[in-house]
């Protein structure tokens, strides 16, 4: 049941954009997918306003941001989770980074595992407080685009989540047999195996040449059951509408 509820309320749901902004930065990623990128990577998704990013978003002095994982936005990653350590260190960096002070913002960034700065505004928006230090910096490589309103730079300190050879498979991340890896998210012990908190960060064990976060079986119980019912009300909508449509004709 719960199944043929959320098959029918596909069409509701790719409609109405349950109820999220009008979001125009999926297709302009596009590009990222072929790219030669070192391994799972992030961008960072800078706007004056917040209404063109994906999803919720994080302030900072006069612009809005967003960290996703490339090539193209995750649905999962619509919403953000509440702040942690690594949040507020990467926060803190781009407040100063605003103000001009940093020349070579690369190597902070690639800790994070950020590859890529894509700004946008549009044509008549005004400059964001990034725009003068991305132009100035010396170690984020400007990539010519088509789209005059989107600006790309390219991380030139080698930047990845976890290893350029490890790649994202659905659970976790998968690549060469390691000893140890480092994990750059925020740290949390639901990451296994062999799982040690490093700063804001984590490492663990590479032995088998994947890592994975653990499923919490309630927290994805209660998860579907919202969903159901969020399915259940769309097609119960839409009957509804059907139903009051076919009265009046």
């Amino acid at each position: 049941v719960a199944v043929l509820l959320m098959v029918a309320a596909v069409p509701s749901f790719l409609g109405g954009r349950l109820g999220l902004p009008s979001d125009d930065w999926g297709d302009r990623l596009e590009f990222l997918a072929n790219m030669d990128a070192d391994g799972a990577s992030r961008v960072l998704l800078v706007s004056k306003e917040p209404d063109g990013l994906p999803g919720e978003v994080r302030s900072g002095p006069g612009f809005f941001y967003r960290v996703v994982e490339t090539p193209r936005v995750n649905f999962d990653e619509l919403w953000l989770p509440n702040p942690a350590e690594g949040d507020a260190q990467l926060g803190d960096f781009l407040e100063v980074m605003a103000t001009g002070a940093i020349l070579r913002p690369g190597a902070e960034l690639a800790d994070f595992g950020i590859e890529w700065v894509v700004t946008s505004r549009g044509a008549e928006e005004a400059e964001h407080p990034l725009s003068v230090p991305l132009q100035t910096q010396v170690d984020l490589v400007r990539i010519p685009m088509e789209d005059e309103t989107l600006q790309v730079f390219r991380n030139s300190t080698s930047a990845s989540v976890v290893a350029s050879d490890w790649y994202f498979d659905g659970t976790g991340y998968s690549g060469t047999e390691v000893e140890r890896i480092r994990l750059a998210s925020n740290s949390d012990p639901s990451w296994s195996p062999g799982f040690t908190e490093e700063g804001w960060a984590m490492t663990l064990s590479g032995v088998e040449g994947q890592i994975e976060y653990g499923i919490d079986w309630g927290t994805r119980s209660v998860v579907w059951l919202g969903w159901l019912i969020i399915a259940a009300g769309v097609v119960l909508r839409g009957v509804f509408r059907d139903q009051v449509m076919g009265r009046a004709e």
